[in-house]
């Protein structure tokens, strides 16, 4: 199975998953600890990385984890939603599950539920709260935006209108991931499409041809 994902975070996070049986399928994992590893800022010694510790018991399970900076939040085996790293009084009023996926940006969360329709939590600045309604089989959020697939596999954009990130082409898609202000798109004929801008400043993407 392959998955297109684009990085939309300051860091590269790097999660350390509990080790399954060999020979078993991994339905869920544990993560005690989430360390982030950054290079450290200009002038500054000593500061390598940072850890999310988790407010859950380090013997949670989780079946998915989603991490922008030093927030981030882990989908329960019983489809809840637990948190780790810096949350404040909006951060952490998370809605009630289950769920089936979700997916973290800058101070905010949206979370698909069972029977398809979003729920989002934290911040609202840029509007990237205002979820839309009715049904949904996928979400992804970048820093302060938001895309959603309908069943019939088009993409639903919310967010701040800029960069051209809002201009979601008109077509299907198995899925889509966000990226700082772009996001990237793959077809149902397995080609890749991308829009927005690109962190250089352009609105040129160079994306593989061949068919995934």
């Amino acid at each position: 199975m392959y998955e297109v994902c684009c990085s939309a975070r300051s860091v590269s996070p790097m999660i350390a998953l509990s080790s399954a049986t060999a020979g078993t399928a991994v339905s869920a994992f544990r993560v005690p600890v989430v360390q982030i590893v950054a290079q450290p800022r200009e002038n500054t010694k000593g500061q390598w990385g940072k850890q999310l510790k988790e407010y859950d018991p380090a013997t949670t399970q989780y079946k998915q984890v989603s991490i922008y900076t030093d927030f981030g939040a882990g989908l329960r085996a019983d489809g809840s939603i637990g948190l780790f790293g810096s949350t404040d009084s909006q951060t952490s009023q998370v809605p009630t599950g289950p769920f089936s996926r979700i997916s973290v940006g800058h101070r905010f969360g949206v979370a698909l539920r069972l029977d398809g329709s979003l729920a989002a939590w934290g911040h609202s600045e840029s509007g990237q709260t205002q979820i839309p309604s009715g049904q949904f089989v996928a979400v992804e959020t970048g820093p302060d935006f938001g895309l959603a697939l309908r069943p019939n596999r088009k993409a639903v954009y919310w967010g701040p209108t800029k960069n051209g990130v809002q201009n979601v082409p008109d077509v299907r898609f198995r899925q889509v991931a966000c990226g700082q202000s772009f996001a990237i798109g793959l077809k149902l004929d397995g080609s890749l499409i991308a829009w927005g801008i690109q962190p250089s400043g352009s609105t040129v993407f160079s994306l593989p041809s061949f068919l995934i």
